[in-house]
């Protein structure tokens, strides 16, 4: 089951730098993955949550650290599980299988996953905590506007049914980062951090050069959604890479 379990992840891990890759380049065979043709910003958004999940999953798989899966095994259960309902309802069947696969797959890992104890149990540090909380809150409030189709929520326009796929997808992050920092351990803290960070680093470029063109009914957003990437991205550098204490390269710590 082990050996199953680390090539199913190598997998999802890898396979997610691939599509990264195809969405950030708006690649046929990638975008085709999209239940509709989009927009080039919103292809690129996609392409920013498929490197988090990605590399959290080869940082679970190299560390063995199971229990780190749980957080993203929720977001992907939540998140994908309530834009399966959407397909569905927009008759779009061949996705909404194809999306509810990816969400029993997430109840799967998540059901495995919390079995196993972490392999690093110290208690995630203050500040991250305090910003999960902050990350949580920030993402509720925006996903639940997204799926009410509230305009100027994104940098962008967005389609109507792209704004509710992308506000499930915010609150199963939400429920991510709750989970995390209510009931997780570093185990599970610094596989949402290096996925957050993962997730800026796809967007800031982008971002920064939009500043120029974006509309100015959408300024007050890509300001917002800017300088949240600027901290998130920050506080997982200063923890994962400079902290000779929390750094990933450190040595696991049990309870």
């Amino acid at each position: 089951m082990l050996a199953i379990a680390r090539i199913g992840y190598y997998v999802v891990g890898i396979g997610g730098l691939v599509l990264t890759a195809g969405f950030a380049k708006r690649l046929p065979w990638a975008t085709w993955l999209w239940p509709w043709p989009d927009g080039p910003l919103s292809y690129l958004f996609v392409a920013s949550i498929l490197a988090a999940f990605a590399v959290g999953s080869l940082l679970v798989v190299l560390t063995q650290d199971w229990r780190g899966v749980s957080g993203g095994a929720i977001a992907l259960l939540v998140g994908f599980g309530g834009m399966t309902v959407v397909l569905s309802q927009l008759g779009a069947t061949p996705y909404a299988a194809g999306f509810g696969i990816i969400a029993l797959t997430a109840a799967a890992m998540l059901h495995w996953s919390l079995r196993d104890k972490p392999r690093d149990g110290r208690a995630i540090p203050p500040i991250v905590r305090a910003s999960f909380i902050v990350f949580t809150l920030a993402l509720l409030a925006a996903g639940v506007a997204l799926i009410a189709k509230m305009p100027h929520i994104f940098p962008w326009p967005l389609k109507p049914e792209t704004s509710v796929m992308y506000g499930l997808m915010f609150v199963g992050l939400c429920l991510n980062y709750l989970y995390v920092a209510l009931r997780g351990s570093w185990s599970d803290a610094k596989v949402s951090l290096l996925g957050f960070l993962a997730y800026d680093l796809v967007l800031i470029g982008p971002f920064i050069k939009l500043f120029p063109h974006v509309r100015p009914d959408h300024r007050l957003s890509l300001m917002l959604y800017t300088a949240v990437l600027v901290y998130s991205g920050a506080l997982a550098i200063a923890y994962l890479a400079i902290s000779p204490r929390w750094q990933l390269w450190a040595p696991a710590i049990g309870k």
